[in-house]
């Protein structure tokens, strides 16, 4: 789910001198509709904004991954930052691994918005040309995509031990099967997958149909089957 916020719902803030895009994101569609990081992320910048003279003309939000530049949100945003009438002279964010989680893009991409007069702020880390600056954004950087790279290869691990055991790591179930609890883990709930009664007489259905026919016929192929199933309802 992508989410962007057009300047004239941005209340102005007195004293500006400097026009600016800000850019929140979490990884996920659930997280932007449960979770509280967007509103916190938006209230630290918005008060940021507003004790460094920068004026907030846009808003965009994105629950995607910051792996990669992949995301219609922020590209969005930087060909907007990137056009011919200049419309930021900033783009300011809550951290670096709100950006990018990948620090070669993000250099490029900072590099890239910087030829075009766009500053690149971190609320809450340092940003700048100063040599020293600049390391230390692209340390941080690395740090993120190393973190980034450690959570996916933990969560991974914890994925196929779950399955290992027989357990059900999440999406919606294959026809003819539920989800169902298997046993509890502190405030954790184990799930499985169990037989749904009801689709499994259409499984079987489908097989018997593709070996068989109904019957009345020899064994039926794919359109066929699909046929067959939506004309009896």
């Amino acid at each position: 789910m992508n989410k962007h916020v057009f300047r004239n719902s941005i209340p102005k803030q007195s004293n500006a001198t400097k026009r600016a895009a800000t850019y929140y994101r979490v990884s996920t569609g659930r997280q932007l509709t449960t979770e509280a990081s967007i509103p916190s992320q938006r209230k630290i910048t918005a008060s940021f904004c507003d004790q460094n003279s920068y004026l907030i003309v846009d808003e965009f939000v994105e629950a995607k991954t910051a792996t990669d530049d992949r995301r219609p949100v922020l590209q969005e945003m930087i060909d907007r930052a990137c056009a011919s009438d200049h419309p930021y002279d900033a783009i300011v964010f809550y951290a670096f691994n709100r950006f990018f989680r990948n620090v070669a893009e993000m250099e490029l991409t900072i590099r890239k918005l910087r030829k075009h007069g766009v500053e690149v702020v971190s609320v809450t880390q340092p940003t700048g040309d100063d040599p020293s600056q600049i390391l230390v954004r692209q340390i941080i950087g690395a740090f993120d995509e190393h973190t980034s790279r450690e959570i996916s290869k933990n969560t991974k691990r914890a994925m196929l031990e779950s399955a290992r055991q027989g357990f059900w790591n999440g999406a919606t179930p294959p026809l003819g099967y539920k989800i169902v609890e298997a046993e509890r883990r502190g405030q954790k709930i184990k799930k499985k997958l169990d037989t749904d009664p009801v689709e499994a007489e259409t499984v079987r259905l489908i097989f018997k149909l593709y070996l068989d026919g109904d019957g009345t016929t020899g064994p039926l192929g794919v359109k066929e089957t699909t046929k067959w199933l939506n004309s009896h309802g």
